[in-house]
């Protein structure tokens, strides 16, 4: 799950950083901070609350229709704007 979360907030912040042409873009910095801020937080509460939830979410295994629905647009929404920021 770090590795995950690590590797995606890296990718963003090529992407950014990349785009800047410059590290000292206080912008991306914030951005960044109060993403990964968000998502540790949100992991965090998870895998007190409900730590079975969490696990399909990673894995991907989840069993109902409506969720997997949701995941698979989610997804290519996501990678969509992943493409836009880069481009």
């Amino acid at each position: 799950m770090v590795r995950s979360v690590l590797w995606n907030h890296g990718a963003v912040a090529a992407c950014l950083f990349g785009s800047a042409g410059s590290a000292r873009f206080w912008q991306a910095w914030t951005y960044l901070g109060v993403h990964l801020t968000a998502t540790i937080c949100t992991c965090a509460y998870f895998y007190r609350r409900n730590p079975a939830l969490l696990e399909r979410r990673l894995l991907k295994k989840e069993t109902l229709f409506a969720q997997k629905f949701i995941m698979g647009i989610w997804t290519r929404i996501s990678q969509i704007n992943f493409a836009k920021r880069c481009c």
